[in-house]
């Protein structure tokens, strides 16, 4: 399986701002306007070309692996593989958003030697409209997290490329 898949890359963004929508029964996408419909907002203070592969719907399509979870896309430069799972509703579940990034991890792993990135996160961005745009996760959880995918675990609509 090819999580690198060019017909699934949008052209490489250098925006300072950009962010992360999700279309219902179709893959997620970059905008770099009307941050309002935006799910995940990228902060990419330094402008270094960056990559957004849709994994949901395109590199695995709804029919594969139907038991399995997938993330929705994956943002990538030289360093960095941001791993993102979107969800806008406010009853959207923490443990399946965790639950689908594991799955899609394992086989990410599965196909792919991913030692050259050195900074590895996995975002479960949940936009709650109503409250704040984070949430909170124990640190014996993140721990026990990056200790087993080696991905470091974030659960907040802001996402910093750092």
């Amino acid at each position: 399986m090819n999580f690198f898949k060019r017909e699934c890359q949008e052209p490489p963004i250098t925006d300072a701002q950009f962010g992360i929508c999700d279309a219902a029964g179709g893959r997620a996408f970059t905008k770099t306007i009307n941050p309002e419909t935006w799910t995940a907002e990228v902060e990419n203070r330094q402008q270094i070309p960056v990559v957004f592969t849709a994994i949901d719907n395109c590199v695995l399509q709804s029919y594969e692996l139907e038991e399995t979870g997938r993330f929705d896309g994956m943002l990538t430069t030289n360093i960095h593989l941001y791993l993102v799972e979107l969800k806008e509703r406010q009853n959207s579940r923490i443990s399946k958003s965790i639950q689908q990034l594991t799955d899609t991890i394992n086989l990410l792993k599965q196909s792919h030697d991913l030692s050259r990135f050195r900074h590895k996160k996995a975002y479960a961005a949940i936009k709650v409209r109503s409250h704040p745009n984070f949430h909170i996760i124990r640190h014996s959880e993140r721990q026990e997290f990056f200790q087993t995918y080696d991905f470091r675990l974030d659960l907040q609509t802001r996402i910093i490329l750092d």
